[in-house]
């Protein structure tokens, strides 16, 4: 690039050296949290529930009866301000709790708004997280290895029970919807239905029982199952009618099962390496591990997504 002699020459200053900023980083500010008034008002009157219906009915049973209440063996969501690694931290110190999943929300003009998913084994457990509730409301300092519920309680956002809406993604709805477009009601599809991993193989057992049992009660047929603890995993490959699909586009039916995480329509089919597809699905029920697959699921794991199980039709 040659030079223009005509205009004027501009005279550039170096930049004088500066001194390194000594100090560790600056730390972030701190998430938004609720006063204890605000928090009273807001979940007082779920805890309060909760503490009358124990209290007459250790079983939880008359709490499973309703669907939106927070009862044992049902997973609850946690909508936090802040991270989800202080949840985690308060959740050790209640013996039984899982922390089934976590996922980071969209921010806002606040902060972070994390969802943690808790299942809550027993009454005993939820008796204890009420009675740090309690504690927390008084205004009294939790107790030693408690301080993380003081956060959790500060910061909660919103709480309740995972429900039917929750188990089938809009995307899948659509998916659904279109798959079941001009069948007839009696006509059959097939889902796969993923269960709340449980590390407990008795209580997975359960869970599947129970999913099992309402599928058949339906009408449908269970054809297959596959549990992979490595990525902490357990689903039912189910075939169901027309008119069960669209109970549970309607939240109704099966979408109520509280052992059920999530339900996705199994449209097609995928290769798997751990060799051939059956060319039908109908066959023996297998609780199958990693290193025991039943050959009746194809498997393909995307990133760090769930396997998506598919039959071979």
């Amino acid at each position: 690039m040659t030079s223009d002699l005509n205009k004027p020459l501009l005279r550039v200053h170096p930049s004088r050296q500066a001194a390194r900023t000594v100090g560790s980083p600056r730390n972030p500010p701190p998430p938004v949290s609720f006063s204890i008034p605000e928090q009273a008002e807001k979940f007082g009157p779920k805890f309060t529930r909760l503490t009358e219906i124990l209290q007459r009915d250790s079983g939880g049973i008359e709490l499973h009866a309703d669907p939106s209440s927070i009862a044992p063996e049902r997973l609850l969501v946690f909508e936090l301000n802040g991270e989800v690694q202080n949840f985690a931290n308060a959740i050790r110190q209640v013996e039984g709790l899982q922390l089934v999943d976590e996922e980071e929300l969209v921010p806002d003009d606040l902060a972070d708004h994390p969802r943690a998913y808790l299942l809550i084994p027993d009454d005993q457990a939820l008796g204890q997280i009420h009675r740090l509730w309690e504690h927390w409301l008084s205004g009294s300092p939790m107790q030693t290895g408690f301080t993380p519920w003081r956060d959790v309680f500060k910061t909660l956002r919103d709480l309740r029970p995972w429900g039917p809406q929750d188990r089938i993604s809009k995307i899948d709805q659509g998916i659904l919807t279109r798959e079941i477009d001009g069948l007839e009601a009696h006509d059959t599809i097939k889902l796969e239905i993923e269960l709340i991993y449980r590390p407990d193989t008795s209580l997975s057992r359960n869970y599947q029982a129970r999913v099992e049992e309402e599928i058949t009660n339906q009408g449908g047929n269970v054809l297959s199952a596959a549990r992979i603890d490595e990525i902490a995993y357990h689903a039912v490959l189910a075939e169901v009618s027309v008119q069960t699909a669209t109970q549970i586009l309607n939240h109704e039916g099966i979408s109520s099962l509280d052992p059920i995480q999530h339900i996705r329509p199994q449209s097609t089919s995928l290769k798997s390496n751990l060799g051939d597809e059956s060319p039908s699905c109908c066959g023996q029920l297998k609780l199958a591990t990693s290193l025991e697959v039943n050959p009746n699921f194809s498997s393909a794991i995307i990133g760090d997504s769930p396997p998506l199980l598919a039959c071979g039709r």
